[in-house]
Parts: C-alpha cells; structure tokens; sequence
C-alpha cells in the first residue's frame, strides 16, 4: 500500500494464490520504490505475473515503482 504525505491511500498490491503465500518484508530505495520480500508455497499471482513454486516453500523477490 502507498500512502502519500497527505494521507489516503494511492495504490495497494496484493499477493493472490493458492497455498500459504505471503509477503514479509517491505523496503524502500532512494527513489521511495518499495521492495518487497516473501514467500510461496504453490501458485501466486503478483501485480500481472503468476509465480509457481518449485518445491515446498520458495522465496519471493519483487520490485514495484511508484
């Protein structure tokens, strides 16, 4: 979720899917681009990609720009 200085919300990403997925981390370049980390344990859908795990539990690594 990327809320401005004067309040409100302006977008909000959602991690959808099969499985236990989630995001666990979240951190910001110089640029205020979020970084997020987490993890998948089947399928997810992140912004307009789907992710497939490849075992029981991957990693998962994703950039958004503002």
């Amino acid at each position: 979720m990327k809320c401005p200085p004067q309040g409100g919300v302006q977008w909000v990403q959602t991690l959808v899917g099969s499985g236990n997925n989630r995001f666990v981390s979240v951190s910001l370049d110089s640029g205020g681009n979020p970084y997020v980390t987490g993890s998948l344990t089947d399928t997810a859908q992140v912004g307009s990609g789907t992710l497939s795990s490849t075992g029981t539990r991957n990693v998962l690594v994703a950039s958004f720009s503002k």
